[in-house]
């Protein structure tokens, strides 16, 4: 990760929902993360 911090312009990784007809819920959580974080949790209807 050290490398792709140093040579990469972010290690943001963009999410996208395609079909948010069935997302009932959506939680999204923000701040540091790692590989064991939960992103986000989506409850689908």
């Amino acid at each position: 990760m050290n490398l792709v911090k140093e040579r990469a312009k972010s290690t943001i990784t963009p999410m996208l929902i395609t079909n948010m007809d069935v997302v009932e819920e959506l939680n999204v959580n923000s701040g540091n993360v790692d590989s064991n974080s939960v992103v986000a949790t989506v409850k689908v209807k």
